[in-house]
């Protein structure tokens, strides 16, 4: 304060320039300054104060994030491949275990918990016993979902997953873990009871001879370097003909890491079983990269010729139901390009003072009198103007079954006179009115599907009858 006041006099006293006498500098701290005054009452005293408390204070100055306890962890499952074929995944904490100072990890092991794997994620869900144990290294630690979702991320291109760098790898480290990918994977080897396996039974953990936990003695987020890393080690919970799923680990190039398979099937061919392939052996007629045996080629190029013809069948059957329906349109197309000879106006002259009948009796005298061809004839010309240009039957049917009977003559037929609720209704196909609109629908859209139903298309219509002319607003 002394500074900013006496300015003047202090650069005339002691000869000096106002550039070294300047105090601009202390700027820079006027706003912390009336950070410590609380109240217009005696400021300097408050400043004093509160500069006395801070030099006390035993808090460090320096500001750090507080993260809740690790939720989620993002694992590398070993052993470790190199070359971008490191397998990695986000997992909740929970599933990590130690077992002889090593980290495993429970796995969900079928399909149906694979799809469930998101959904374990968001609620934290504790691991199911009948999952698999693998072997893990664990990557990077985190207290949310979406913070594991951005290190899960972050760990294709980068060890360091706590950085933001893109710079600290060219290409992809690791690749993710992914139950489509897991799945694409198990439809090669679908069918295969014997998962591939080292033949080294002390790599195989199995119920029998899993070693015994050991209590935690430090918390897992720092065991990153406590993992073994090399070690082949295949996590075998298989059991014949039940939902369980295998994992194998290879450390043999020529073989993919067989994540998790679906249940064993038998071959529809008896109950004979594809034979087990084991990457240190070999076999008579083998093949000298993959190892796989000629009964078990031979058995699967069977598996896979059924398929197909299963596939051949299911496309022959769309080919002629598409056929059909072609047929259909060229048939509706060159009879729908001649015209009627009569218009609308004209046909329905004759009918104009009769159609459409309420009264039942009033129909039936009027259908009787069908067995006369002149009679018959006139109504088929106004059925086929009415149809003129429509492509559908149901339309058909409305048009025309509306243009002669109304809905309270309609309540009393069905299409095939079937009793309803013990009561028992007329039976409109066999009526000449029927009969005349059958001609008319078989002209037009010949021998297709729509014409084989016609009669139980009739009768929809028919059972609709309250559902017309306005009664389904008046009702509600």
């Amino acid at each position: 304060m002394h500074n900013l006041i006496d300015l003047p006099d202090d650069v005339l006293n002691l000869n000096l320039s106002l550039s070294e006498s300047s105090a601009f500098w202390g700027e820079n701290y006027i706003g912390k300054m009336k950070k410590l005054i609380k109240s217009p009452y005696k400021p300097l005293t408050q400043i004093l104060n509160r500069l006395s408390e801070l030099e006390h204070e035993s808090m460090s100055d320096n500001n750090s994030d507080i993260e809740g306890p690790t939720q989620y962890v993002v694992v590398c499952f070993l052993p470790r491949r190199g070359s971008g074929y490191d397998e990695i995944d986000l997992v909740p904490y929970s599933w990590l275990d130690t077992i002889d100072e090593k980290v495993y990890c429970y796995y969900p092991n079928t399909k149906k918990d694979l799809k469930k794997r998101e959904k374990y994620l968001k609620k934290n869900s504790l691991p199911k016993k009948s999952w698999i144990l693998c072997e893990v290294e664990i990557i990077s630690c985190s207290d949310t979902l979406e913070k594991g979702k951005r290190h899960l991320l972050r760990a294709e291109t980068t060890i360091n997953v706590n950085t933001d760098d893109p710079g600290r790898a060219i290409s992809p480290t690791v690749q993710q873990l992914s139950s489509a990918g897991i799945s694409r994977e198990l439809d090669d080897i679908e069918g295969i009871d014997s998962v591939l396996s080292r033949n080294d039974p002390k790599s195989i953990v199995t119920e029998k001879n899993r070693p015994k936990k050991s209590s935690r003695k430090k918390d897992l987020a720092s065991g990153t370097s406590q993992v073994a890393s090399g070690t082949s080690q295949v996590l075998n919970d298989y059991l014949n003909d039940t939902d369980s799923v295998s994992s194998s680990l290879f450390e043999n190039s020529n073989f993919s890491r067989a994540a998790l398979s679906n249940k064993s099937e038998k071959l529809k061919n008896g109950s004979k079983r594809l034979p087990e392939i084991n990457a240190d052996m070999t076999y008579d007629g083998a093949c000298s990269n993959c190892g796989l045996s000629k009964e078990y080629i031979e058995l699967k190029f069977t598996e896979i010729s059924k398929k197909l013809d299963k596939m051949k069948f299911s496309l022959l059957y769309e080919i002629q139901k598409q056929g059909g329906n072609i047929k259909t349109q060229v048939i509706m197309n060159s009879a729908s390009s001649k015209a009627p000879n009569k218009t609308l106006s004209e046909a329905r002259e004759i009918y104009i003072e009769i159609f459409p009948f309420d009264n039942l009796e009033s129909f039936k005298k009027f259908d009787d009198k069908l067995d006369n061809e002149n009679e018959k004839s006139n109504l088929k010309n106004l059925f086929e103007v009415l149809t003129y240009g429509e492509k559908d039957v149901n339309t058909c049917i409305r048009k025309t079954l509306s243009e002669v009977i109304t809905p309270e003559v309609q309540q009393f037929y069905s299409g095939a006179g079937r009793m309803i609720r013990d009561e028992g209704k007329l039976n409109f196909s066999a009526t000449k009115t029927y009969v005349c609109l059958s001609d008319i629908i078989q002209k037009k859209f010949g021998d297709s599907d729509q014409t084989k139903n016609l009669r139980s298309s009739v009768g929809s219509f028919l059972a609709n009858f309250g559902d017309r002319d306005g009664s389904k607003r008046k009702r509600a």
